[in-house]
């Protein structure tokens, strides 16, 4: 509607070779009828949840631009206030210091993100899109939940959620071996040792569910090892097919780290240990406004990463995936910041092009 294109006006600079305003409402639909012809298939309802996702955006649209041999991009986010819950609006309205990356960053990392963790808007947030799509994908989020408070003694909301600091770092790295990438995250933490706790009992649980529905094909093992930094609690899963490593973490001061792997839990329990000295690049700071989210992407060592793997599945150059990472080859660093504003998020991002 015209409210939705004047508040896009009033975020987007003006100029660039593309300018677009994006149909939520036809979105929506689109999504509605992909939903009703897919049933109750998992297609069908992934289709259903990225409906009930949008119903929070009001508007959407972007400008594009090439300046100074990178390419510009321009957006905004508009959230419909009437439709989200309380405590994501107080989370729009609240407003931190500027995010922060660090300095130093080892030349595997093909991405680092910082961002707004936000873990009682979030809760707020899958509470409502399970409300909203009873036959979706969350429609036993609140069973799940309670089961697990009553298995555990514990209350997600004191113990998980109000445990969980402002701010958290998101990594990914080249892999080793047969692992194409490595995450690593790093969140900030209020309580960290209640945190930690429930986090253990939750991966606990998780296990027992695993367990249970996959009958007996999939054993997971939690295990627990002191080391000198610290407790590194994981969870392996041994199945016909072989034994295969989940997800690791462990407290690193007032800071919970977890990663895919040993060797990403290391760097991010040493990346942890200098937070402190962590700042805002020069960059981030050029806008009108400082940011509150902010990422950096090394994107021809990603395209680069990518060609390996593809060429190892046979993927054929002509297609849109080798299209892409031909595109990506040609690429260098690329940056994006995040503003949050009371009423939606302003998005700013750049990618050198080399080539």
């Amino acid at each position: 509607g015209s409210a939705g294109v004047s508040g896009l006006e009033e975020h987007v600079p003006e100029g660039g070779l593309v300018r677009a305003v994006i149909n939520i409402d036809a979105v929506r639909d689109y999504l509605e009828l992909c939903a009703e012809i897919e049933g109750s298939s998992f297609s069908g309802r992934l289709a259903s949840f990225f409906r009930t996702d949008l119903e929070a955006i009001e508007t959407l649209g972007f400008r594009r631009d090439i300046v100074g041999g990178e390419l510009v991009t321009d957006a905004w986010i508009g959230i419909d206030t009437q439709v989200v819950p309380e405590a994501f609006k107080r989370a729009l309205e609240t407003h931190y210091p500027p995010a922060t990356l660090p300095a130093d960053l080892p030349s595997d990392v093909l991405l680092a993100k910082s961002f707004r963790i936000e873990a009682d808007a979030g809760l707020a947030w899958l509470r409502t899109m399970a409300e909203r799509d009873p036959d979706g994908l969350l429609r036993n989020f609140d069973f799940w939940l309670n089961e697990f408070e009553e298995r555990t003694q514990r209350n997600v909301e004191r113990d998980i959620v109000a445990a969980l600091g402002a701010r958290g770092l998101a990594l990914v790295l080249e892999g080793n071996g047969e692992r194409s990438f490595e995450v690593v995250w790093i969140l900030d933490a209020r309580e960290p040792e209640r945190l930690e706790a429930a986090l253990v009992d939750l991966r606990d649980w998780l296990a027992d569910q695993v367990w249970g529905k996959s009958l007996g094909l999939a054993i997971p093992r939690p295990r627990d090892a002191s080391q000198g930094n610290g407790v590194v609690h994981g969870i392996e899963f041994k199945s016909p097919f072989g034994t295969f490593a989940g997800p690791v973490f462990q407290l690193a001061g007032d800071r919970l780290v977890a990663a895919t792997s040993e060797r990403g839990l290391e760097l991010g329990v040493e990346l942890a240990g200098s937070a402190d000295a962590w700042s805002t690049p020069a960059w981030a700071l050029e806008g009108d406004a400082p940011p509150d989210e902010l990422a950096a992407i090394d994107f021809g060592s990603l395209g680069r990463v990518l060609a390996a793997r593809a060429s190892s599945i046979g993927v054929d150059d002509s297609s849109i995936l080798g299209a892409m990472i031909e595109f990506l080859d040609g690429t260098g660093e690329g940056r994006m910041l995040v503003v949050w504003e009371n009423e939606g998020f302003s998005i700013f991002g750049s990618l050198r092009i080399d080539g």
